[in-house]
């Protein structure tokens, strides 16, 4: 990828060096041991970095606008604290609570997916989707946007303070107007199968809390009769894009599988990527192909090996021992069972198993 043209080179060659800076465009990275690697050479990185603007603490007079503003609104005091709080991390969030050694997880106790701070609490969570109705506010910022075309042109336009009614108006009308929703049709939850008596089945999974930097898995292996045989969380740094973090999860658990001794199991995730590359024997996207290939080497222990791909109903013990594993110094192993806070789990899918065969 160095090579100098030359003067007396041949067409050929010549062609080569031409589509090279193609191929650099498209190209990525594998760093090994760093040895051979030139920084500033081999790397887009022309200059230092700089810094644009600095997203400090809110201070000078446009912070102190914006507090102004917080007092001066017509709510009762508790509100006003309230916003001012939120507006400065003081509140009691998950996040603050672990950061001050109060309580061992931040991960938020409505979705048990993010970690739960200011933002996340107040504006971000998925189950704050039904409160947060984002046709209303889309309406409301065009209603802004076409006042202010409006002030621009020197036009006849409404008052500021009647731009939030309008705005509710107009989509009330746009709502009557809409041809009635069909029936929504209810999708049943997925449900954790069991597999064939000769053979155990090994759910994997892996989450990521970008917030502190880390990621983790969680591997649970269970019989035909859904009794666990072991089950493990570990803590992975740094914090992996998704798809890595499911590789890292799928090979760490053929591994588990065979410290455990078994030799006939079914590999089941919710990931379909990874279970699709699994089952083609790699060639997957760049990024995961190492971890796909370590998985690849473990699977050489089993006598008996397939793979299978669920939603997250079916690998809900799996997900919550991973969320628990972010929460852990390393890892941590259970024979024949899980930790106390997931003893629910395994219990819905039991009850799940037993209705399933009355």
């Amino acid at each position: 990828m160095e090579a100098a043209d030359s003067s007396d080179g041949s067409y050929g060659w010549k062609s080569i060096l031409y589509g090279r800076d193609v191929i650099k465009r498209g190209a990525c990275w594998r760093i090994d041991n760093g040895q051979r690697l030139q920084i500033w050479q081999h790397l887009p990185i022309k200059h230092p970095t700089r810094v644009i603007t600095y997203f400090g603490g809110v201070g000078g007079s446009q912070g102190r606008n914006f507090w102004f503003s917080i007092w001066a609104l017509q709510v009762p005091n508790k509100i006003r604290n309230f916003m001012w709080r939120a507006c400065r991390d003081s509140l009691p969030t998950k996040a603050n609570l672990r950061r001050r050694h109060i309580t061992d997880s931040s991960l938020c106790e409505r979705c048990l997916r993010e970690e739960e701070n200011p933002s996340h609490a107040l504006w971000s969570c998925s189950e704050l989707d039904s409160v947060w109705q984002a046709r209303a506010f889309a309406m409301t910022t065009w209603g802004i946007w076409y006042q202010r075309n409006q002030v621009r042109l020197h036009k006849l336009c409404c008052t500021s303070d009647q731009i939030a009614p309008q705005a509710k108006e107009r989509l009330q009308e746009f709502t009557a107007a809409l041809p009635p929703k069909p029936p929504r049709t209810t999708r049943t939850r997925e449900k954790w199968k069991p597999p064939d008596a000769s053979c155990f089945k090994i759910n994997f999974d892996g989450v990521i809390c970008r917030n502190e930097n880390r990621s983790g898995i969680g591997v649970v292996i269970r019989d035909h009769k859904g009794s666990v045989i072991a089950s493990l969380a570990q803590l992975i740094s740094p914090a992996y894009q998704p798809t890595e973090i499911d590789a890292i999860a799928a090979a760490r658990a053929l591994e588990f599988g065979r410290e455990i001794g078994i030799s006939g199991v079914v590999l089941e995730g919710n990931s379909k990527l990874i279970t699709k590359s699994l089952k083609a024997g790699g060639n997957t996207i760049a990024s995961v192909e190492p971890l796909i290939q370590d998985a690849i080497v473990f699977s050489s222990s089993y006598s008996i090996l397939q793979y299978s791909h669920c939603r997250r109903g079916g690998n809900r013990l799996a997900h919550s021992l991973a969320r628990y594993s972010i929460n852990v110094s390393n890892y941590v192993v259970w024979i024949e069972e899980v930790s106390n806070p997931l003893l629910s789990v395994v219990q819905q899918d039991l009850a799940n198993l037993a209705n399933q065969f009355q």
